[in-house]
């Protein structure tokens, strides 16, 4: 009987060994399918953003052509606004004069090495109106439909986050009612040095080139607020885009000339 009772004791040890081995080999599979599902869960979500993102996107670009605008561009900006070391003069107060907002011209920020390659986002840019005919006015826009995903339901008089906005009012010959002038507004929320509203603006002195338009024109609406961000919108106007400054009263008059092609003239 003892040696029965032994028996049985060492299968029970052994059993019970053997199940809780299996206990803890399935406790650590479940643990495992559980950190896959919710990978897969994370998964399928981000999916599903991206595809309402993207199908909220082209809703918005089917919208604008189908009202008379036009797409312009697939492209890319930069994921990140490029890094820059402030002086400490940059990180006060803008040295700008009351006559002239620009003088004395301002050193512009020296922009770091960068440590590996630009990462970019793709955007599109679009344009509400496709030529000048008729439009007294008309916008320019830089989307980045990663980001469309903000409006919850993207309609058409729902406005989504642009990361540039040209706001153009179309000034005409009195007598041909041709195209002369463009007169520029800016939204100052729009990105900085990501590259979208020099990309607008880019488009806008194409369209102007081709419009047979001389000047393009507009006052200085950024509240400047240090002198790295004045050095900044020197930088953008002034030497990259090429514009020159006039002071106005109290205001700052921003203005490109442009050459009539002989395309244009016809």
């Amino acid at each position: 009987m003892a040696v029965i009772a032994a028996e049985r004791a060492y299968f029970w040890h052994r059993s019970s060994c053997y199940y809780e081995r299996v206990k803890r080999e399935t406790l650590e599979k479940l643990g495992q399918a559980n950190e896959q599902i919710a990978g897969l869960t994370a998964d399928l979500t981000r999916f599903q953003a991206q595809a309402t993102s993207s199908q909220n996107t082209w809703d918005f670009v089917a919208n604008y052509v189908a009202n008379g605008g036009a797409l312009l561009a697939l492209t890319t900006i930069r994921k990140h606004p490029v890094q820059t070391i402030p002086t400490e003069e940059q990180s006060g107060p803008h040295r700008g004069s009351e006559a002239d907002i620009f003088i004395p011209v301002p050193i512009f920020t020296v922009k770091k090495d960068e440590a590996g390659p630009v990462e970019r986002v793709p955007v599109v840019v679009l344009t509400d109106k496709a030529d000048d005919e008729e439009a007294d006015s008309f916008h320019i826009v830089v989307l980045q439909p990663q980001k469309v995903l903000a409006q919850a339901d993207l309609q058409m008089l729902i406005r989504p986050v642009f990361e540039a906005h040209i706001h153009i009012t179309v000034i005409r010959d009195l007598w041909q009612q041709k195209p002369t002038q463009y007169q520029l507004y800016i939204e100052p929320t729009a990105t900085i040095s990501q590259g979208a509203s020099s990309l607008a603006m880019d488009w806008l002195v194409k369209r102007a080139k081709k419009e047979g338009v001389g000047e393009i024109f507009g006052f200085l609406t950024h509240s400047i607020t240090s002198e790295a961000h004045r050095g900044r919108l020197h930088n953008f106007y002034l030497k990259k885009h090429g514009f020159v400054h006039t002071p106005v009263g109290t205001e700052t008059r921003l203005s490109k000339l442009l050459p009539i092609l002989p395309s244009a003239e016809q």
